[in-house]
């Protein structure tokens, strides 16, 4: 949303009404349960008056209006992926652990270095890089290059679904 009121991050879903597309926003006060529908079908779609009205009842005007003095520093439509990766790391930095992952935690893991750092696939048959990562521990499990590159293409695919979904309604207005 435009509006700085809104860019807490407000905890929105998409709904169909009688056929028509509603974004529906939940309230995230405590204690209030109360939800906000916008009928995107509508000259008025982009209105933010009935949103106001509940934040004023909820919040107080005092709150509103300090909401509204807040300029949004960044839109979600002006971050990258890679940031949006990174918004989901720990607050404290990167923590590590003694014991050694998994199978599916390794490839989960080689799927998420090698996409965030481009590298390319071939990286996992490299010998020097084999090396390193068995020293210590020989029987280290490495995906191979078939896997590592199925892997990253089901997360691709799985992402493309995720993001289509999401912004299908900019493809429906």
């Amino acid at each position: 949303m435009a509006s700085s009121l809104w860019s807490v991050e407000p905890d929105e879903s998409i709904e169909y009404r009688n056929g028509q597309l509603h974004h529906v926003f939940h309230c995230a006060a405590r204690n209030c349960r109360h939800t906000v529908s916008r009928n995107q079908t509508t000259k008025d779609a982009k209105s933010t008056k009935n949103l106001r009205s509940h934040a004023v009842k909820c919040c107080g005007e005092d709150n509103v209006a300090a909401a509204l003095q807040v300029s949004t520093k960044r839109r979600h439509s002006d971050q990258r992926l890679t940031d949006l990766f990174k918004a989901h790391a720990a607050a404290g930095g990167e923590s590590f652990s003694h014991v050694p992952l998994t199978r599916e935690q390794t490839r989960v893991e080689h799927v998420r270095w090698i996409s965030e750092s481009l590298r390319p696939f071939t990286v996992v048959q490299d010998r020097g890089y084999r090396r390193l990562m068995k020293s210590g521990r020989p029987s280290t499990y490495i995906p191979s290059l078939r896997t590592v590159a199925r892997d990253v293409k089901i997360l691709f695919d799985k992402t493309r679904e995720r993001l289509r979904k999401r912004f299908e309604v900019c493809l429906l207005l």
